[in-house]
């Protein structure tokens, strides 16, 4: 049985005077429920905004969208 690796992600700043926005999806196969969100930050991490809500969906991929 192969290894199993710790791999560790985190969020990068983007360059100087910009705005990243980061959106995240994940599903519930068994009741098709889905959770959606968003965040909104500067070049310094800091957030200007944001949302998250649930969705019925059939797929991560139609969650993701």
């Amino acid at each position: 049985m192969p290894k199993k690796q710790e791999l560790l992600i985190s969020w990068c700043f983007p360059a100087r005077g910009v705005i990243k926005v980061n959106m995240d999806g994940s599903l519930i196969y068994a009741t098709g429920l889905a959770t959606v969100g968003e965040l909104i930050r500067d070049d310094a991490g800091v957030r200007f905004g944001g949302f998250a809500f649930n969705i019925r969906c059939r797929s991560v991929v139609m969650a993701e969208l």
